[in-house]
């Protein structure tokens, strides 16, 4: 339900503290008072199930009075300033449509469609401490187990109609586990097994929302105060949304993990017209790694994107996902085949490092067998492309907690053939061939402090440590002195 932070513990109190936060959050919602205004204007109270000083609600086959309580919240709602009243009507308005449309083709009290507007205020982007989320402040667990799709960066608890789906089918499962409504709305959003505890210690259901120790248990008294007030003062016209599932939009399915800025960089697509477009992404990230998601984007701009899908995921890559972080050292150490400056990340608490230092013999299967791990675990821990290793390049290997000295023992190098590339010693860039005439002279790069062959020719996605090495005639890589000049080709 819509409050501020503050703990609110009588209910006078907290009734007049979720009307400002309301006044708060429909102003904020809903900025264009002349636009609203003029909607409030031209649109009556057609209600014409309205029955004057009825102080009774029904909701499906069960009746509830308006006690002290909800009267408190009813007088808040009727108390609402003009501009307020009409800030709140439009709102509803916005979305009656959709919720209705749900709300009638199930078993459940049609008065439900109310209750997002009580729990979220209007707000779209609701969240609390617990993790509701979304109109219908759904809460993560409930919302997977009735067909949400949620993850850190995509939530489907932002879609109206499957939200109102879940929603439904959540609180008529707690209505058929407590039974009646009042109940059953207030596990919805205090939790039920805090309403069973509080059941243990009372007899009705005043007595039960008075123990409760949460600062959502008055929402069914509101809740029942609002459809009271919808009862008077609701304006029965749907306004037609002009929203992007109605606009002329092309659709793709990404099965990898990229950002919306690659996307706009490379189509030349405006970002914040990208973004208003996906509504249910929660931030830039579209990770369809484990889930397709869908995406989508202006009209005639599908052909585009499966033309430029590579040059997409590769727009930028290194700045929008990051895979390892570089540290500069006063003295440059070469690894040949791997990046010097790579740090390994362990995969988790159990495991401690082992430095290993390649010798004469050895080979990735080799090595991985003597540890107890796989060639690909010991390639990604080293950001080793391919399985050519060089003696003295030190390596980083994982293994279980308390085991490292069990490796880390004086073991004679053996020579042992597997269908891995055996190690090679350096420097051996003079057997393959280099005649200019085949190259185009791309730049002339200037060394910098920490540079080594293998860090340069990350920039150059042609280009691999051996090739720099072998077009500049260098023998020894260690060798490379700041501000030398390295000329860098590409096959013609």
């Amino acid at each position: 339900m819509l409050i501020c932070s503050e703990n609110i513990s009588a209910q006078l109190v907290y009734s007049n503290q979720y009307f400002k936060c309301l006044d708060k959050n429909l102003s904020v919602l809903y900025s264009d008072d002349h636009h609203i205004k003029s909607y409030c204007e031209s649109s009556g109270n057609n209600n014409d199930t309205f029955v004057e000083n009825q102080n009774s609600i029904k909701l499906g086959n069960e009746t509830y009075f308006i006690n002290e309580y909800s009267q408190d919240f009813l007088n808040g709602f009727n108390a609402l300033s003009n501009k307020s009243e009409c800030r709140l009507k439009y709102g509803w308005a916005e979305i009656r449509s959709e919720i209705f449309q749900v709300v009638e083709s199930r078993d459940v009290a049609q008065e439900l469609a109310y209750l997002p507007v009580v729990i979220s205020g209007l707000n779209k982007y609701y969240t609390n401490e617990i993790g509701a989320y979304g109109l219908w402040g759904l809460s993560y667990i409930p919302a997977v187990r009735f067909g949400i799709s949620a993850d850190s960066c995509y939530d489907e608890r932002l879609d109206l109609f499957k939200s109102t789906q879940a929603a439904l089918s959540y609180l008529n499962q707690l209505h058929n586990s407590f039974g009646t409504w009042d109940y059953a709305i207030t596990a919805y959003v205090c939790g039920p097994a805090t309403v069973r505890k509080a059941m243990h210690t009372a007899s009705d259901f005043d007595k039960v929302i008075s123990s409760i120790n949460s600062p959502y248990k008055y929402t069914f008294y509101s809740f029942l105060a609002f459809v009271k007030w919808m009862q008077e003062n609701e304006i029965k016209d749907d306004i037609n949304r002009d929203d992007f599932a109605c606009k002329t939009v092309d659709t793709v399915v990404v099965t990898n993990r990229i950002h919306f800025e690659q996307i706009a960089g490379v189509l030349n697509i405006e970002l914040a017209n990208l973004l208003e477009l996906n509504p249910l992404f929660t931030g830039k990230v579209i990770d369809g790694r484990y889930q397709p998601k869908t995406v989508f984007l202006p009209t005639k701009c599908k052909d585009r994107y499966d033309l430029y899908k590579d040059s997409i995921c590769h727009f930028k890559d290194s700045i929008y996902f990051p895979k390892y972080k570089v540290e500069i050292t006063e003295e440059p150490v070469y690894s040949y085949g791997g990046n010097s400056n790579y740090v390994s990340v362990s995969p988790g608490d159990d495991y401690e490092e082992i430095k290993y230092s390649v010798v004469t013999g050895d080979n990735l299967g080799f090595i991985a067998e003597r540890h107890n791990v796989k060639v690909s675990d010991i390639q990604e821990w080293n950001n080793i492309r391919g399985t050519t290793i060089y003696v003295g390049q030190v390596i980083s290997i994982w293994v279980k907690k308390g085991t490292a000295l069990n490796y880390t023992k004086k073991v004679e190098p053996e020579k042992k053939k597997d269908n891995f590339t055996d190690i090679v010693k350096l420097p051996e860039p003079e057997k393959k061939a280099f005649d200019p005439k085949d190259y185009t002279l791309v730049e002339t790069y200037v060394v910098k402090s920490g540079d080594s062959p293998y860090k340069i020719a990350l920039a150059y996605s042609w280009a691999t440590a051996e090739d720099i090495m072998l077009w500049n005639n260098i023998s020894d890589p260690s060798k490379l002195q700041v501000g030398q000049k390295l000329k860098i080709y590409k096959k013609k």
